[in-house]
């Protein structure tokens, strides 16, 4: 698995922008960076972000944008990104929450919100 790059980030902003999820990841975003909740559950907020993603992804388009990301971070395919179990997919959310150091971020981006 590679590190979240740039051209990751515009990608997911198509992707938030065509689901208009943006106040949904927003709630999640100050949630894992409430610094009074220190111990945030990662696998929580990673399940939630799936969750999320998946109710707001009923259209192809965006399916296959989320696959063709994942399969970007995680340096695979599309196809094995596809086929994938949601508790997989949770642990590949949970990897890039963790090296990422996405708790980080979140705690930046809630403070912008």
């Amino acid at each position: 698995m590679r590190k979240l790059i740039l051209s990751d980030a515009f990608k997911m902003a198509r992707i938030l922008k065509t689901t208009e999820i943006k106040d949904e990841l927003s709630k999640l975003a100050t949630k894992f960076g409430d610094t009074k909740n220190k111990k945030t559950n990662v696998n929580e907020i990673g399940l939630e972000v799936i969750l999320t993603l998946i109710s707001a992804s009923g259209n192809k388009d965006v399916e296959s944008q989320i696959y063709e990301l994942l399969a970007g971070v995680v340096e695979t395919t599309p196809e094995e990104i596809k086929n994938l179990s949601i508790s997989g997919l949770k642990d590949i959310f949970v990897k890039i929450i963790k090296e990422n150091d996405l708790g980080s971020f979140f705690k930046s981006a809630s403070s912008l919100i």
